[in-house]
């Protein structure tokens, strides 16, 4: 599901940036075509996003598996923004 949502996002202009537990989906994330993939094993999640933003952060947090990443999602957004 997450590669679909990628490649959707990409062709309606979005750049996604993807939230992976290992260093082996990192590169699985890359050629869906994510913009930012951030390694919750290395990686915060909160700065990663940031940095790969400009500064700006997420305007829409996706997360359909949901869990505890759900809340650090939340926080990579400006603003209320949507989750």
């Amino acid at each position: 599901m997450g590669h679909a949502l990628i490649q959707m996002s990409r062709a309606l202009g979005a750049m996604p940036s993807v939230v992976v537990s290992s260093a082996a989906e990192v590169e699985r994330a890359k050629w869906s075509g994510a913009e930012v993939v951030v390694d919750l094993a290395e990686d915060d999640l909160r700065a990663s996003v940031l940095r790969g933003t400009g500064g700006k952060g997420a305007d829409l947090a996706l997360d359909p598996v949901g869990g505890k990443v759900l809340g650090r999602s939340r926080s990579t957004r400006p603003g209320p923004g949507r989750t």
